[in-house]
């Protein structure tokens, strides 16, 4: 008897350990988040669960997971987002979920900015970023759904490779919603880089062209979607590629060139009125779109950002711009990014004017970072801007400043 009760004390002290060690969740895990208000991302995560430490890695940021727990069926890590080499600050994304079946675990996603200084802010950038979603686990059958997807993607991308070098025999017709095949584009460093093309299918003429540039770590369809209604109504051609914070980040000195040849490859496909070619960045993507204004002032006619500053290494450049062209700026009073302080901006804004700029600063009321909340609206907004202004001369492509 005393020996029984041995061996049924040493399985339950066993069964305690396993259960306190936690749930393995070894394996490739997939969720959807919103990106814009129509267009659902995948984010991949590949853990490894050894007792009760995991570690892993991701799309996002850095591609690994880091400071990651399991405790029973509680699932904690976090993923260092990098900010731009100028803004001296991190983002992490910290994750704390429960296993809530075998195959589906429900995560709160956080957001905090830490600053050099030892500063450890929550951010709360509104509906732009979700708060809670939930991973599946990839089955055997999934992985060979993903790999048939992946060839499907491949014949989408030759097809229009086919397009853009003349065998379409006409302009392409990308009208449908959520089908705009994505393009790649390798840079002279060798970092292959994704992006739209949207055509409305009245174009046969040289007409406008917008370069959007979408914020941090987001897929340039997240602003295709939103600008399209204005592009077929206005008739005018969309570029946007996917956001240069991506992994691997686009070192800062191929930026130009990436656009450049993108927008090269786009002329030489459809018609573009090379006079009035824009710019529009959301969030980091407003920061590149205020760079390349001042870089490319003789390129683009005008420039529009949404929640956007200049950082300070390009103040020297600003008096030898060739061109002052035109800018304006939108931003929320209630932007919850620090950098992005109504005081930061208004000190973009006097940039500008300082050395002679035509530049615009609407501070809207009550507004925060979400730019996908007010898009509608403001986008018709931004576009009145931009089309009062047209270059007088062919485009100009110059030498990239350097900071």
């Amino acid at each position: 008897m005393k020996l029984k009760m041995f061996f049924s004390g040493i399985i339950l002290v066993l069964v305690m350990a396993a259960d306190a060690a936690g749930t393995d969740i070894t394996g490739k895990w997939v969720a959807e988040v919103q990106h814009g208000p129509l267009e659902k991302l995948p984010i991949t995560f590949n853990f490894t669960a050894n007792g009760n430490v995991l570690t892993g890695t991701t799309d996002q940021g850095v591609g690994k997971i880091s400071d990651g727990k399991i405790e029973e069926d509680n699932i904690s890590f976090s993923v260092l987002i990098p900010g731009p080499s100028y803004a001296e600050f991190e983002i992490k994304h910290l994750y704390r979920g429960k296993v809530s079946s075998g195959d589906e675990i429900r995560f709160t996603r956080e957001m905090r900015i830490f600053t050099p200084d030892g500063k450890d802010e929550p951010v709360n950038p509104g509906n732009s970023w979700p708060y809670e979603l939930t991973v599946k686990k990839v089955q055997l059958h999934d992985n060979e759904a993903l790999i048939k997807e992946s060839d499907e993607d491949k014949r989408e991308k030759q097809a229009m490779a086919v397009a853009l070098a003349g065998g379409s025999g006409g302009v392409l017709s990308l009208r449908q919603p959520m089908t705009v095949p994505k393009q790649t584009i390798t840079s002279s460093g060798g970092l292959t880089r994704s992006y739209y093309v949207y055509v409305p299918d009245s174009v046969t003429a040289p007409v406008p062209l917008i370069l959007l540039l979408p914020g941090n770590g987001a897929s340039g369809m997240s602003q295709i979607e939103v600008w399209k209604s204005l592009a077929e109504e206005k008739n005018v051609i969309l570029v946007a590629p996917d956001s240069f914070y991506t992994q691997p980040p686009l070192p800062e000195e191929e930026v130009t060139e990436f656009l450049h040849n993108v927008l090269d490859t786009v002329k030489a496909a459809w018609p573009v009125d090379e006079r009035r070619m824009y710019l529009f960045g959301h969030s980091a993507g407003a920061i590149v779109a205020l760079y390349m204004a001042i870089a490319e002032s003789r390129y683009f006619a005008a420039a529009a950002a949404h929640a956007g500053i200049l950082p300070d290494d390009f103040d020297h450049y600003m008096p030898h711009v060739p061109r002052k062209i035109p800018v304006a700026i939108w931003v929320g009073d209630k932007d919850p990014y620090p950098y992005l302080s109504l005081e930061n901006v208004r000190n973009t804004r006097d940039k500008f004017e300082k050395n002679g700029f035509p530049i615009q600063l609407t501070e809207i009321p009550g507004h925060d970072h979400n730019y996908y909340r007010i898009a509608d609206t403001l986008n018709k907004t931004i576009w009145e801007f931009l089309s009062t202004s047209s270059l007088a001369d062919v485009p100009v492509k110059s030498s990239t400043p350097t900071p």
